[in-house]
């Protein structure tokens, strides 16, 4: 099974969203079990070693890390009420940060949380909206080509997908400045 297969059984699993684990685990590391950051997350969905140890899964093991990212993804999207944005800014910078961010500064939180953050949140946002990396070959292309209803809403989705995440960009540019 390839890793965007396990990612995608394993977000069937814990009814996460495919798409946005997809994303996600893009963002993260490209799909590259073998990738460190510099602050020490492994894997896939870059998971740091205290947070695999609350998960209970080895973060070396590509299987455990996927599950324990797209578990941990999920705890995030049910303490955040299902918000996207706030599930993955929770699980870049830590549920508590964004917590204490949303009690202190509520609607506006998006404007003070780091910027490392707000990149984050822009990559996977656009990654949702306009292109995602080959789950299944040259299959994933050719079902939308074969039917242009499909196409077309596709196409649809993408440029409301698009415009929200200029938004969201022109938000984060503006409290840049």
């Amino acid at each position: 099974m390839t890793v965007q297969e396990q990612i995608i059984a394993t977000a069937q699993q814990y009814r996460v969203d495919r798409d946005l684990a997809l994303a996600q685990a893009w963002a993260e590391s490209r799909y590259d079990q073998s990738r460190i950051s510099p602050k020490g997350a492994i894997g896939v969905f870059q998971l740091m070693p205290g947070t695999a140890r609350d998960l209970g899964v080895d973060p070396y093991n590509v299987v455990q890390n996927i599950e324990g990212g797209i578990r941990y993804l999920r705890q995030m999207l049910g303490q955040f009420g299902g918000d996207v944005q706030k599930a993955l800014a929770a699980y870049n910078w830590g549920p508590g940060h964004l917590a204490t961010a949303i009690a202190r500064y509520g609607e506006q939180w998006i404007s003070y949380i780091p910027q490392e953050t707000k990149n984050y949140l822009r990559d996977v946002l656009n990654l949702l909206g306009s292109w995602l990396p080959p789950v299944e070959g040259p299959e994933r292309s050719r079902r939308a080509q074969d039917s242009p209803a499909a196409s077309a809403e596709q196409e649809g989705v993408n440029w409301v997908l698009l415009g929200l995440a200029g938004i969201l960009f022109f938000f984060l540019l503006v409290d840049g400045s």
